[in-house]
């Protein structure tokens, strides 16, 4: 079984949410016990401003062409 889902706070402590329809679909029931992978999903925004202070493709090319000789 694969499930993408989101941290939630239960209390003090964090959560994962197993769908109904998916949990009865893999024979889970209450108080069950489960081993579970964890892969972060970076989010998409979390990149944006990331390569600003990087240098163009172009200047990085120019360089390089500069240290051909």
């Amino acid at each position: 079984m694969e499930l993408r889902t989101e941290v939630t706070r239960v209390g003090n402590s964090l959560g994962l949410i197993i769908p109904s329809a998916m949990a009865r679909k893999n024979g889970l029931a209450y108080r069950d016990r489960v081993i579970i992978k964890i892969v972060p999903v970076m989010e998409k925004s979390r990149f944006f401003g990331v390569a600003k202070s990087l240098p163009s493709g172009q200047s990085v090319k120019d360089d390089e062409r500069r240290n051909w000789s």
